[in-house]
């Protein structure tokens, strides 16, 4: 009984530690949370977080510098990034020097298991999550979208 109630306990620190950060997709009639994780080489997301518009880079890898810029002023631009290619702070560096304000990287397979991004965090002070395959094409439906918001938060 003992050895179950400690097997519980690590699954919800392990589960509470995937919650970290907490991205939602809101517009009219529609509000749609995501599980992440926050990268371990981004600034960390305080208080009540950072809102803005998600677009989907180009390339989609952001491997390279890429080829859309972010706009400036409200709503803050979010990079939508996919796995694979590079390594993650080259795809975060990538979107921070495109104006970016978040870099949201899906993955690109259906494993079902998030991880932590890893890299240098020389140079990166922008957000960074990583977010499943299905939930990276939900906010792939809704690049570009001003009426709809992304919320990055605690």
């Amino acid at each position: 009984m003992k050895s179950r109630f400690l097997i519980l306990c690590l699954m919800v620190c392990l589960m509470a530690r995937m919650g970290a950060a907490n991205v939602v997709l809101m517009g009219n009639n529609l509000t749609v949370s995501f599980d992440d994780i926050e990268a371990s080489f981004s600034p960390g997301v305080k208080g009540s977080g950072v809102s803005g518009v998600v677009y989907a880079s180009e390339p989609l890898n952001a491997c390279s510098p890429l080829t859309i810029k972010a706009v400036n002023g409200p709503p803050s631009p979010f990079a939508l990034i996919i796995r694979g290619g590079c390594a993650f702070d080259e795809k975060v560096k990538n979107a921070q020097d495109a104006g970016f304000k978040a870099a949201i990287v899906y993955d690109n397979e259906n494993s079902g298991v998030l991880v932590s991004m890893a890299g240098s965090s020389s140079g990166i002070h922008i957000y960074a999550v990583f977010v499943s395959k299905a939930s990276g094409e939900v906010l792939k439906k809704f690049s570009g979208h001003a009426d709809v918001e992304l919320r990055v938060s605690l």
